[in-house]
């Protein structure tokens, strides 16, 4: 969507980009200069990049579609994350989001699942009361 806005110092041309959360906004100022700035819009979903990352916490990658337990936060604008299953991967900061309670749940699962196929656990264990009547 373009937005023209005009003012007696400027005139603003808004380009709304839905899909990446950014806003280019170009200025045809009275020197005819256009610099092309971008900004973040005002109205965004909230990411992991506003909140204190550590490791072994547990985030969703919007990239993938995938829940994780960060592994690694040495490079300032990729993570490493892993799943309980041993994958790990590289996602950059702003495409992790906070879990909900059911990747919470998925990630809990599939812990438990490696642990019974790899030997480490006897049993396969519910995780909820829920799952304890099968």
């Amino acid at each position: 969507m373009v937005e023209n806005e005009e003012s007696a110092e400027a005139q603003l041309f808004r380009l709304r980009l839905a899909d990446v959360g950014h806003v280019p906004v170009m200025d045809m100022g009275a020197s005819g200069f256009m610099p092309l700035l971008l900004l973040w819009a005002a109205v965004r979903e909230p990411d992991m990049a506003d909140i204190m990352l550590r490791p072994d916490m547990a985030v969703f990658d919007k990239g993938r579609g995938l829940p994780g337990y960060i592994a690694s936060l040495a490079d300032p604008i990729m993570v490493t994350l892993s799943r309980p299953s041993g994958m790990r991967w590289k996602t950059p900061r702003m495409k992790l989001r906070p879990p909900t309670d059911y990747e919470v749940r998925q990630l809990q699962a599939l812990a438990g699942f490696h642990l019974y196929v790899t030997g480490q656990s006897p049993v396969l264990r519910p995780i909820s009361s829920h799952s304890s009547r099968w």
